[in-house]
């Protein structure tokens, strides 16, 4: 395929000391960071982050107040945007209306005057998109997810070293979004060509990114693989962001047996691994994320759980492939469970006392200093049920 390219055709993308200021509100805050070549990035975080401000400022539509944009070694800052080698995606697609599919695609290559092969192009393009025989229809005849199919095709043709994704599945309903989850990850493991893709949207970052930056007040909180930042977060920020998070803050009280340290919170003793914390004193915030607890009875499952609580059922919610509990501890937090496999006659245990059991090995601990409320506005879905 032509326009196919691969990790050692191009090269990585880093944001140098990138800031963008408007008047006293800084959008972007002296970020920094390398994106590998060939890879799937994403910048994770919620609306006003300033996710959206670098993508646009690594395209050429804003202009930063200060910093640098380089593709390898070659400064890109102050270039317009046609001379980049970078496309961009929209979630409005953009295409054109009065051209058929065939010709929207084309119309990259036809502007350039690169006309060589131009119909084995576009008919690769489009079969790289599952749509060639969609060719000569207009864009009004094709479903939401045809379109940015399209609008991908398009972007492609054009061989760019970096596709920017803004947002580029918002449009569509929750089935067409999942299915082009899968879509977009083909296609750029069969193209190599970097992405990088902007989205509010946890599950889309998962699903996709080989690598992840959580953006909070124009910095980066946490980058790293999806299951690292999911199963590691390292601020109350990200553990609240990327899914649900039970946070515990307590006093370490001193070694405990296997391996762990023995954490008070409020009147009861908690185990936390010693290799989840450089801390052997002190305050210190854990968490759990909701699918590692259970509600069993701690007396039948003593052997297999070295944390527990009772606690009272405030809530249950059935949600398809589990059962979600609010639980009130005996100091007045609410925690959140998900049980799988439970009959759904138990969403009548409401005002039932439980025991909330979890294991020590599933504990994340933040940085020293978090801020256990931080990022609860944003309190995210689920990712892993």
């Amino acid at each position: 395929m032509t326009a196919a390219k691969t990790a050692r055709d191009v090269q990585d993308l880093h944001l140098v000391n990138l800031t963008k200021s408007y008047f006293e509100n800084v959008a972007v805050d002296n970020l920094s960071l390398t994106i590998e070549a060939g890879k799937f990035f994403a910048l994770l975080g919620p609306s006003g982050c300033g996710k959206t401000t670098t993508l646009r400022m690594v395209a050429g539509l804003e202009e930063p107040t200060s910093g640098n944009i380089k593709l390898g070694p070659r400064d890109i800052t102050n270039l317009r945007p046609y001379e980049r080698q970078i496309n961009t995606v929209f979630q409005s697609y953009a295409l054109f209306p009065h051209m058929d599919i065939y010709e929207n695609v084309a119309f990259g290559l036809r502007r350039r005057k690169d006309t060589t092969d131009l119909d084995q192009r576009v008919h690769d393009m489009l079969k790289l998109v599952e749509l060639d025989e969609l060719a000569r229809r207009k864009p009004s005849q094709l479903s939401g997810g045809q379109q940015q199919r399209i609008a991908l095709a398009r972007a492609i043709i054009n061989s760019p070293d970096v596709l920017l994704l803004d947002e580029p599945l918002g449009a569509l309903d929750l089935k067409l979004r999942r299915q082009m989850q899968i879509e977009l990850k083909r296609i750029q493991l069969e193209t190599g060509i970097t992405f990088v893709h902007v989205t509010h949207d946890q599950e889309e970052a998962m699903t996709m990114a080989d690598t992840i930056a959580v953006m909070n007040a124009g910095r980066i909180e946490q980058m790293g693989a999806p299951a690292e930042i999911y199963e590691r977060p390292r601020t109350a920020f990200v553990a609240n962001f990327l899914g649900q998070s039970n946070l515990f803050e307590g006093e370490i009280q001193g070694p405990a047996e296997n391996d762990c340290l023995a954490v008070k919170v409020a009147d009861q003793t908690y185990r936390i691994p010693k290799t989840a914390t450089a801390q052997t004193s002190g305050r210190v915030v854990f968490g759990v994320r909701p699918e590692k607890m259970t509600t069993e009875d701690v007396d039948k499952r003593r052997g297999e759980y070295d944390n527990f609580i009772e606690g009272v059922v405030l809530d249950a919610s059935f949600t398809g492939v589990s059962v979600q509990y609010l639980v009130e501890t005996p100091w007045g937090q609410e925690l959140t469970i998900f049980e799988r496999n439970v009959d759904v006659r138990e969403l009548g245990r409401r005002g039932e006392k439980v025991d909330v059991l979890w294991r020590s090995k599933n504990v994340f601990v933040l940085d020293p200093g978090s801020d256990i409320n931080d990022g609860l506005q944003y309190l995210g879905e689920p990712v892993v049920e």
